[in-house]
């Protein structure tokens, strides 16, 4: 009888440690499986090489220069282009017209301007239309306005188109108002300012 017990004992003594062993095993392999996976990079291999695209620059209008600054003026929108530049040499005011068939101002005095225009590439279009004066309430005075056209002094500047390598002088008169100060403004052919001197 103490054999046979002793002999069952044996025989569950070892069931359970197989039991426990495959137990054992189980354990290690879950663990195993469940360690963290290294992590992969999955975007570009290269960076982008292409730098974004420079702004474009503004076009900019010089405004209240004084009349000893030189406006440089480029146009590229036409189909020739042109550069040179404008120049104010001499500004007077006077009451009293430079010939006899034109009247009194209309507007208070008559303003001279002695220009220089040169000429650095294509042709440059000059006109004493392309001038004016700004008072300081904001009205705009051009050569045409009240009784300027023949009232200013010789030479008068001329309307032309001056190509590359020439100059020209001359005098543009307008007819203002009594004012302290005001502006003279260049404009393009559309009628757009370029810039202006403070006088």
């Amino acid at each position: 009888m103490r054999t046979i017990t002793a002999a069952v004992a044996a025989l569950i003594t070892l069931t359970l440690a197989g039991c426990a062993s495959t137990q054992q095993g189980r354990s290690l392999g879950f663990a195993s499986n469940t360690a963290t996976p290294e992590a992969h990079y999955t975007g570009p291999t290269e960076l982008p090489t292409t730098d974004p695209p420079s702004p474009t620059p503004a076009e900019t209008t010089t405004t209240g220069m004084s009349i000893r600054d030189t406006l440089e003026i480029t146009d590229s929108n036409s189909d020739q282009g042109y550069t040179g530049t404008v120049h104010i040499n001499t500004v007077r005011r006077t009451t009293a017209s430079a010939n006899e068939y034109t009247g009194p101002p209309a507007n208070g005095v008559f303003l001279t301007i002695n220009v220089t225009i040169v000429v650095t590439a294509g042709n440059f279009p000059i006109s004493p239309l392309y001038f004016a004066y700004q008072a300081p309430d904001d009205t705009t005075y051009h050569y045409s306005d009240g009784h300027a056209i023949g009232a200013g002094p010789d030479p008068e500047l001329d309307s032309a188109d001056l190509s590359a390598g020439h100059k020209v002088r001359g005098n543009v008169t307008f007819d203002v108002p009594r004012t302290a100060h005001g502006l003279v403004e260049y404009e393009s052919i559309l009628g757009d300012v370029l810039g202006s001197w403070t006088i």
